[in-house]
């Protein structure tokens, strides 16, 4: 057997290189037995499929229910609610036969992923039933639909607005509308599965003017936000909800995050950053620019705070008539995706990321997705491994576009150590592994976990898929684990 002498202060391998390999990358062993430095390729979006010529007219939207590894749609058919769940490969979703919700006509249908009772929550205007609020619970089993409950009436017959359906935590979802007011209720899921979600009586977020809202949640402080204009003052106005285990509503102080007239107002949550980020065209000229601004907002003790709100249309590629605005939270590049209608551009449908750094908001590059007029809004998803989709209409017809994840080559079971020196393809490569370790690196903390990154690189967050490379020993150094 091997004595102490013979057994290696410092494992390494050797193997033929497939490919160039980096001094210091990571290294994965490939199903025939070459070695190669992982690869990343780059999102990139899709080509633009039109789903449905019966024109939703904006009543429609997306979410996606990570437990069932689907998306899920509500939308006007005609004249009849319908959803259906969709599956993604690549940039393509395979719709699966819809369910009828309702044969009145669904308006605004909105939806939301009650996680804790593993239900989807539907709220949508009854346009046969005077413009009044409903609400459903939908089951789901994988990515079949399942029982559709009867619909609760929270506003009785009262003439309803921009309706939002917003998931939180511990089962509670809030839906909120405008009618003579901003008001909004508390659904939770009811136990017998063809009856209606229980709702509790109406709330008021803002007695007068309180126009053209949205709603996000933020899980670290449990609190919704919601955003709107008051069309009185002009302000872009917000206020924190939050919800006791009674599901009353506690509502905080308004706090502006700006002081001019705005609407297509879309507000995000960024989970790495745990701060609030709100996306809006401004009215400008009497009406005749609206210029895209953002603002960041954050939350302690109860309260809301933003920072100044930075203007994007300008100077970065973006004209000063945006509207039809959408917004989504990448989970995975943590970056907010802005979507709009560009009116100085033929309405084409554009894009564009922002990124937060501290408080500041900066917009990326504009990418056009359609040379069509877009109709109405934009309504943007993302997936749990960063995949975004699309939902609008345009020529009264239903389309989608995907941007792909990023993905890498990278796998747990692949990684097997570090590049010992650089090496060309075909080179015989040697590998430091388990036990070895690396050097020249910097930020390390003495004692932490140490990640492989999609590209090869270490940091000291996982990446997706999280690939532990090892322990920190210093600053620079980390002792290599398989």
């Amino acid at each position: 057997g091997l004595t102490w002498a013979e057994v290696s202060a410092a494992p390494e391998i050797t193997g033929t290189a497939s490919g160039a390999i980096t001094a210091n990358k990571a290294v994965i062993v490939n199903s025939n037995g070459t070695l190669s430095q992982p690869a990343v390729t780059a999102a990139a979006w899709g080509t633009e499929t039109e789903i449905s010529t019966l024109n939703p007219n904006q009543n429609h939207s997306i979410i996606w229910v990570e437990k069932h590894s689907c998306f899920v749609m509500a939308y006007l058919d005609g004249t009849d609610g319908k959803i259906r769940t969709g599956t993604l490969s690549g940039t393509t979703i395979t719709w699966n036969t819809p369910a009828t919700i309702t044969t009145d006509e669904a308006q605004q249908n909105r939806l939301a992923y009650n996680e804790q009772e593993d239900i989807l929550m539907l709220a949508y205007r009854n346009a046969s039933q005077s413009m009044r609020v409903e609400v459903r619970q939908v089951g789901l089993s994988g990515t079949t639909i399942g029982t559709i409950s009867s619909a609760a009436t929270p506003n009785s017959n009262t003439f309803t607005q921009e309706i939002r359906c917003t998931y939180g935590a511990s089962g509670k979802t809030l839906v909120s509308w405008k009618d003579t007011a901003g008001k909004c209720i508390v659904a939770t899921a009811n136990s017998t599965a063809a009856n209606h979600p229980n709702c509790t009586s109406t709330s008021t977020i803002e007695s007068n003017n309180f126009n053209t809202h949205d709603c996000a949640y933020d899980p670290d402080s449990a609190n919704w936000c919601f955003c709107w204009n008051d069309q009185d003052s002009e302000a872009g106005r917000s206020r924190l909800a939050s919800v006791d285990s009674g599901n009353n509503i506690t509502y905080s102080s308004t706090a502006d995050f700006y002081n001019y007239y705005s609407q297509d107002i879309r507000v995000t949550y960024n989970t790495n950053l745990n701060k609030f980020h709100v996306v809006f065209s401004e009215q400008v000229s009497g009406g005749t620019e609206f210029k895209m601004n953002s603002a960041v907002g954050t939350v302690s003790g109860g309260a809301i705070t933003w920072a100044s709100q930075v203007e994007h249309s300008g100077g970065t590629g973006i004209s000063d008539k945006v509207d039809y605005l959408g917004a989504v939270y990448n989970p995975i590049s943590y970056k907010h995706e802005i979507f709009w209608r560009d009116k100085d551009d033929s309405d084409k449908l554009k894009t564009a990321e922002i990124t937060i750094s501290g408080t500041t908001p900066s917009i990326g590059s504009v990418t056009t997705l359609s040379n069509s007029a877009v109709k109405h809004q934009c309504f943007p998803v993302a997936n749990n491994v960063g995949a975004i989709v699309n939902l609008w209409d345009r020529n009264d017809d239903q389309y989608y576009i995907v941007k792909s994840a990023e993905s890498t080559t990278l796998t747990a079971d692949k990684f097997i150590g570090f590049a010992k020196a650089g090496y060309s393809d075909s080179a015989t490569a040697t590998v430091k592994v388990v036990g070895n370790t690396l050097t020249g690196q910097s930020g390390l903390t003495p004692g932490a976990k140490v990640y492989v990154q999609g590209n090869g690189d270490v940091g000291t967050t996982a990446d997706l898929p999280s690939v532990e490379a090892g322990t920190a020993i210093s600053s620079s150094t980390l002792i290599i684990k398989g």
